[in-house]
């Protein structure tokens, strides 16, 4: 992460399921780059605008 912020990246979208089958991994992932990068959690392309 800290190497995208580097490169002048501010958000990573994460494409999800319904479950978030992947909550914990990418709630961890979160917390310790939050200082760094943000994060967002959709379920399809159509929610980034």
């Amino acid at each position: 992460m800290p190497t995208a912020s580097e490169y002048g990246c501010r958000t990573i979208y994460f494409i999800i399921d319904e479950a978030n089958s992947l909550k914990d991994e990418l709630e961890g992932q979160a917390n310790d780059s939050a200082d760094v990068i943000d994060f967002r959690y959709v379920f399809s392309m159509d929610e980034i605008g």
